[in-house]
């Protein structure tokens, strides 16, 4: 993670080799800091990096602070970027409201079908729901859908994989 963040910094060795090492001292405090804010592993890791990502564009400027100062800044930024994370959590949430878009998306289903897969899809949790719904009604690609919950395309496939799992499960238990 520090690699990526280095790209974002002067030249020098010396700068570098200082960043390094307030990355090293406070890189478990800021996804400590993140975490308690967001409660998700993922969200939290992309709040760290964006808040060193945000120190190292300063860099310059916050090597002269003071020790305590810097300590206080570092845990602010950190706060700041969790909740730039959260706001857009909240935005993306409330652009999902579901609508009866599923009718037509099933159109050589039968009415009692549908009725049931509502009914299977309304008992999974609102995460599930989420992403299906971005795959399915709004056929976004993992990029996209990573991309809106801010993680990364791999996570957003199992996370698909695991909602899709759960759903079968649902149906299962249905037909029974």
């Amino acid at each position: 993670m520090a690699s990526l963040i280095f790209m974002t910094m002067p030249e020098g060795a010396e700068e570098r080799r200082s960043f390094e090492e307030l990355y090293e001292q406070y890189k478990n405090r800021a996804y400590a800091v993140a975490y308690r804010m967001l409660g998700d592993v993922h969200l939290a890791e992309d709040a760290a990096l964006e808040a060193f990502f945000r120190l190292a564009s300063n860099f310059s400027t916050i090597r002269k602070m003071e020790y305590h100062k810097l300590d206080y800044y570092i845990v602010i930024t950190v706060r700041n970027a969790a909740t730039d994370i959260l706001r857009k959590e909240k935005k993306y949430k409330e652009q999902l409201k579901y609508t009866d878009e599923l009718d037509s998306y099933g159109d050589d289903m039968s009415s009692y079908d549908i009725v049931e897969l509502k009914d299977c899809i309304s008992r999974l949790p609102q995460e599930d729901k989420d992403i299906l719904y971005m795959r399915a009604v709004l056929e976004l690609e993992y990029g996209e859908i990573a991309r809106s919950l801010g993680i990364k395309p791999a996570t957003a496939r199992k996370r698909l994989q695991y909602a899709r799992e759960r759903l079968r499960k649902l149906i299962g238990e249905e037909e029974k």
